[in-house]
C-alpha cells in the first residue's frame, strides 16, 4: 500500500478527494477514502438474484431496442 505525502494528505483532507495522472498513460484516477470508496462500491455493484419479474422486463427492454437499433445508446 502506498503512503500518501503530506500534501496529499492536506489535499483530501481540504477536498474530499485526490486526483492524480498516470504519467504514462496521462489517465487520471480519484482517491477517496476508503469509507466513501466502500459505500460507493455497495450502491453500484448489486450481487442479490434477480426476480422472475425484472428479468422479462430485462428481456422485454433488450427485445424493444435490438427491433430498434436507433434506441441503443
Amino acid at each position: 500500500m502506498q503512503t500518501m505525502t503530506e500534501n496529499e494528505r492536506h489535499e483530501i483532507q481540504e477536498t474530499g478527494e485526490l486526483r492524480l495522472i498516470d504519467p504514462q498513460t496521462r489517465q487520471e484516477y480519484v482517491a477517496v477514502k476508503a469509507e466513501l470508496y466502500d459505500r460507493i462500491k455497495q450502491l453500484a455493484v448489486d450481487d442479490s438474484q434477480w426476480s422472475d419479474d425484472e428479468m422479462e422486463a430485462l428481456a422485454a427492454r433488450m427485445f424493444t431496442e435490438l427491433d430498434n437499433p436507433e434506441k441503443i445508446r
